[in-house]
């Protein structure tokens, strides 16, 4: 990846030569940002990750201290989430986006984005496993949501996979 350079205002300023290595920081910040190389500082970053849940115990997991203020939406990216014991679906947030998770041997995989400004859920490119995942409704999480919870519901507990929160300018 490319990395994102800090040009200093003295460097811009009327009697500053225009050098090399102001013109490849000219050159590669707008590539650093597009591909929101870590070196971007945050308020430039189109998408950010704002934590990791791991699915690996117990039925319910919590990401806290959010501020989801200065962004649009929110991507929820389940990665190999699978349970133990009965279990019939996970939640996000409130118990109104639903994820059918079929049964204890399958990995679920899918992308859900949420409108922070409406709560409106969407499943992109679905869940796998062996139950398609559905929402069942809109979500409650918005913009001044702080924490995120992600519950199994069936008496089960999650033993293996993780669940990432992406901010989206």
């Amino acid at each position: 990846m490319t990395t994102y350079v800090v040009i200093p205002d003295g460097d811009i300023d009327l009697d500053s030569p225009v050098n090399q290595p102001l013109m490849t920081a000219l050159r590669d910040n707008p590539i650093a940002i597009a591909e929101s190389d870590t070196s971007v500082p945050t308020s430039l970053r189109a998408r950010v990750l704002l934590g990791t849940l791991n699915t690996t115990s117990g039925a319910v997991q919590t990401l806290s201290g959010l501020d989801l203020s200065s962004f649009a939406r929110l991507s929820v990216i389940f990665t190999g989430i699978s349970y133990t014991g009965i279990g019939t679906s996970f939640y996000v947030g409130a118990s109104i986006i639903k994820i059918n998770t079929g049964n204890t041997t399958d990995l679920h995989y899918g992308i859900a984005e949420i409108d922070l400004g409406t709560g409106t859920a969407t499943i992109l490119g679905g869940v796998t496993g062996s139950a398609a995942g559905t929402f069942s409704g809109n979500s409650t999480i918005v913009s001044a949501t702080t924490s995120i919870s992600v519950t199994l519901v069936g008496g089960g507990t999650f033993d293996l996979g993780a669940v990432k929160f992406y901010g989206v300018k």
